[in-house]
């Protein structure tokens, strides 16, 4: 006799199918997704159905409420997701219920990634692997968003948004950050920028606009500029500015475009920097933050200039020498020798010319002018070109002696008048010279 053999009826296989089904891993491809609710609809592989399940996260912390007062344990909370897209490939799993979970992600075409990689190699890759300049060993992390983010952490680390990167070199010992424009923000209200100058342009403005360049044959290129401006905060209006430094095509605050000194308000009385633009700008400003008390510029031909509306005062020390200008004098000191050289040498003064030094020498190839109601001079001075006479003294000691000379000389002539009628002019003369100098040897001035 042969063994019976006992054939499953339906409802028994249509049982062992679904313990095997629900007792599997799916591959399901992600039809819609559902950011509020944290879900995604998928479609499992080979069948029609779709079922919503929750978005499988990399972690996600919230800790408890430890009592009614406590406030932290929502911003205590922590996470790490990654929000699909569709088409993305999920493993999908079944508990005793038959309820569907997302167990995570499934690759199906990961070795594709290199031929799409290697196809944009002329534009730099898609930022998968060497042709995009990435390199991946076991236990490396790279991660990319579908709007052009990245992050990078290999032997180096690189943080990136589209052209914008930030990059720690291990290997060559630094940092890099790459930017059109770089901006730091500190302090109170305090910000520092390098590279394309951009403003507001009106206080309701969402976005900075971007200052073109004046720069002949740069148009149209984006300014370029490099500052720090220090602030602090105001708690009626806008910040106050304390001081500013500013390089490259130095930006107009008032105007949004780039600088020009002759229609600049603060620069328009330094009347030689007559160039098209500046290119460095120091300024402090008074305690309303409005005007500036001090600024100095460089405009693109190279001629400075600096204006201190309220200032009393510039002062220049080397350990020998020093150069002192307030509101009323202009005084140079040089403990050695102090000189002034040109082809013409004008010195002017409305009330007085002084000059005062062990030496002095002013030295003009053509010609040597001081005009003043008094020039006087202390110490040994010469004037002229090289070899020129020295100037002598006249101390009351010195126009006695001349006076006692003349009046000997006049003497002399006035004995010989008779008979040399001839002589008498300069008789007269030598008297007249000798009492002028006896009168003016008894004052103290020391007249040149």
């Amino acid at each position: 006799m042969g063994r019976n053999i006992t054939k499953k009826n339906y409802n028994q296989l249509r049982e062992a199918q679904h313990k095997a089904y629900f007792s599997g891993i799916h591959r399901a491809r992600v039809e819609a997704v559902h950011i509020d609710k944290g879900t995604v609809e998928v479609r499992m592989d080979g069948l029609p159905s779709i079922r919503e399940v929750t978005i499988p996260l990399l972690g996600l912390s919230l800790p408890y409420q430890k009592d009614k007062d406590d406030k932290t344990y929502m911003t205590s909370s922590s996470w790490g997701r990654y929000i699909p897209q569709e088409g993305d490939m999920l493993l999908v799993g079944f508990n005793s219920n038959g309820e569907a979970y997302a167990l995570g992600y499934h690759a199906v075409f990961y070795q594709g990634m290199k031929y799409l990689d290697d196809q944009r190699v002329d534009k730099g890759g898609i930022g998968w692997g060497e042709s995009s300049g990435r390199s991946l060993k076991p236990g490396d992390w790279d991660f990319k968003s579908s709007r052009g983010c990245s992050f990078y952490m290999g032997y180096d680390a690189k943080l990136g948004s589209g052209p914008h990167s930030i990059a720690l070199n291990k290997t060559q010992g630094d940092v890099t950050l790459t930017s059109g424009l770089v901006q730091t923000k500190y302090g109170e209200a305090s910000t520092a920028r390098k590279g394309d100058a951009r403003r507001f342009l009106l206080p309701t403005d969402s976005a900075e606009t971007y200052i073109f360049s004046i720069i002949p044959g740069n148009s149209p290129k984006k300014a370029q500029e490099s500052y720090d401006v220090v602030k602090y905060g105001s708690l009626v209006g806008a910040p106050i500015e304390l001081s500013r430094i500013h390089h490259g095509e130095v930006v107009d605050e008032t105007t949004f475009t780039a600088m020009v000194p002759a229609i600049n308000t603060s620069l328009k009385p330094l009347v030689l920097l007559v160039g098209t633009g500046v290119r460095m700008l120091h300024s402090v400003k008074n305690p309303s933050g409005m005007v500036d008390s001090y600024i100095s510029a460089i405009d693109d031909l190279g001629n400075y200039g600096v204006s201190a509306i309220s200032a009393t005062g510039f002062q220049w020390m080397t350990p020998a020498a020093t150069w002192q200008i307030d509101n009323l004098n202009t005084i140079q000191t040089s403990t050695a020798t102090y000189s002034l050289t040109s082809p013409a040498i004008t010195l002017t003064g409305t009330a007085s010319i002084t000059l005062t030094g062990p030496a002095i020498t002013v030295t003009g190839s053509t010609s040597i002018v001081m005009t003043a109601p008094t020039i006087s001079a202390l110490g040994t001075v010469t004037l002229g070109a090289t070899g020129g006479l020295p100037l002598v003294k006249a101390t009351p000691q010195l126009l006695a002696a001349w006076s006692t000379y003349f009046t000997a000389a006049a003497a002399a002539w006035n004995a010989v008048v008779a008979l040399l009628p001839a002589v008498a002019p300069a008789a007269a003369a030598a008297t007249a010279l000798a009492s002028l100098l006896a009168s003016s040897a008894t004052t103290t001035t020391t007249a040149m």
